[in-house]
């Protein structure tokens, strides 16, 4: 158990490490986009599997079947994955044990970014504040008290630096795309739940961003 503990301590520690080296290179515009074509369904699916654990532990459930019929997406799938491992580890940590994540995407048309992928990633947990709904995409910003009443390793409400969103948030708009949440407000007891909005625009590709023609799987 001790060494378990050691293990997880030092993975904890390289998550935070590399979280605040992304942060870091956001904010000095150090993060070059190279795109491909990219299956979200494929990147969701990666997503899924390295939380496939944490899941289980914690008798939620993730189901992302809807995209499957989006059409491949131009962006870098390095940082679309992080976008979305993002976004899953918030939701598994705000929603309790036996609570479920919905992951939703469509294709919508924008009047302002024209032609988007939209993904939604909505969970059924403790919801936000609605003082908090644009705050929680600053750096080093949590909602609530971090407390630790679950039985999985992976802690309901767990703590973090709470750096995860605003990665989420820069990563996004480097594909010219936006983020939102929704929410109908905080309450632990009730469990609102909450709902993260991307979109990102398929015509983004600017003069100087690296474009390949195969498809990420």
């Amino acid at each position: 158990a001790l060494v378990e503990g050691v293990v997880n301590s030092t993975k904890r520690l390289h998550r935070i490490f590399n979280n605040i080296l992304d942060v870091s290179r956001v904010m000095a515009n150090g993060v070059k986009v190279h795109r491909t074509q990219v299956n979200l369904f494929v990147i969701m699916d990666g997503v899924y599997r390295e939380f496939r654990e944490a899941l289980e532990q914690r008798n939620l459930t993730l189901t992302y079947d809807s995209l499957r019929g989006l059409p491949p997406y131009p962006g870098d799938p390095d940082l679309l994955y992080k976008v979305f491992y993002h976004l899953v580890n918030n939701a598994i940590k705000y929603t309790p044990d036996g609570g479920s994540i919905t992951v939703t995407g469509r294709v919508v048309e924008t009047p302002d970014l024209g032609r988007c992928v939209e993904v939604a990633v909505e969970d059924t947990g403790i919801g936000i504040a609605p003082q908090d709904l644009d705050l929680i995409f600053e750096k080093f910003y949590r909602t609530g008290e971090v407390a630790f009443h679950s039985s999985g390793t992976f802690k309901f409400k767990g703590g973090g630096p709470g750096l995860g969103l605003a990665i989420t948030k820069g990563m996004v708009e480097l594909h010219g795309g936006r983020i939102w949440a929704e929410s109908p407000g905080y309450d632990e007891e009730t469990c609102p739940g909450s709902r993260f909005v991307v979109q990102l625009p398929f015509e983004d590709e600017e003069d100087g961003e690296e474009t390949e023609d195969e498809t990420a799987e």
